[in-house]
């Protein structure tokens, strides 16, 4: 592949705020673009401080935002819907990049309606839905307290 015209997707659920893996794609997509690649991140959102941070850098980015469908939306019919919307987007990309749940199953299912024209695809996991325990680690975190001259969690019953 040509330098020049070596581009990468990012695909990420939605950028509309700057938490750890954000923060880790734009930092990968800033080390790409010094590198002389085309970087575009895809998301179904973009927070307008997201947005001036990528122009800085040179990285591109585009919405495949569907007003009924939030970025973190589970369904699988609407899971199957942004992969639609993706399709045609990951056509023009020498590898694609995912981080995140569900971004992992729309570019799943973008390739398969790509079927033979889908590019190498790397997944990025993070850390698993937070959805699958949320439950057990906030009512961590409620009795869960930290003193900072012990270096030791106290844990208050």
């Amino acid at each position: 592949m040509d330098k020049k015209t070596y581009k990468l997707a990012i695909i990420h659920p939605t950028m509309t705020i700057l938490g750890g893996a954000e923060v880790v794609i734009i930092q990968m997509a800033e080390a790409w673009v010094k590198r002389g690649r085309a970087v575009t991140i895809i998301s179904a959102g973009f927070s307008k401080e997201v947005k001036n941070r990528l122009h800085k850098i040179g990285c591109d980015y585009k919405s495949i935002k569907v007003p009924f469908i939030p970025g973190y939306d589970t369904e699988r019919r609407n899971l199957w819907i942004m992969g639609l919307r993706l399709r045609a987007l990951i056509k023009e990309y020498d590898i694609i990049n995912c981080h995140n749940f569900p971004a992992n199953l729309w570019v799943a299912y973008a390739a398969q309606f790509n079927k033979n024209n889908c590019a190498p695809i790397l997944w990025s996991c993070h850390e698993p839905p937070r959805y699958l325990y949320e439950e057990i680690l906030n009512k961590g975190l409620i009795n869960l307290e930290f003193d900072p001259s012990e270096e030791q969690p106290l844990i208050i019953g």
